[in-house]
């Protein structure tokens, strides 16, 4: 009932699981990065595929609403993206707000 699918125009597809731990937030992650591949490389076979980032946190020391500046999250998604680019390697990645937050 929680869960939350948005898309901005310019590509972005934002999937909030308030409830979900970061185990399955990487298992949904995974399957959406893959359908998504799977659809744009038949309509533009060149497709890299997209970038994803779980960005995961405890509800019990952070609350986002009232703790974090919203520009504080979509730098730390940005940073995510940014590893993702660097690594060549995978189209996602996780970024723990606890930790990553110390890191700006």
């Amino acid at each position: 009932r929680c869960d939350l699918l948005s898309y901005e125009d310019e590509g972005r597809l934002f999937v909030l699981l308030p409830h979900t731990p970061s185990n399955g937030a990487m298992v949904v992650a995974r399957k959406l990065y893959r359908k998504i591949e799977e659809h744009l490389k038949k309509v533009f076979p060149k497709y890299q595929g997209p970038y994803v980032v779980v960005l995961v946190y405890n509800p019990k020391v952070i609350d986002p609403k009232r703790d974090i500046p919203e520009t504080i999250i979509i730098n730390l998604i940005k940073r995510g993206i940014e590893v993702i680019k660097k690594q060549r390697k995978t189209h996602i990645s996780l970024v723990n707000l606890e930790r990553d937050l110390e890191n700006l």
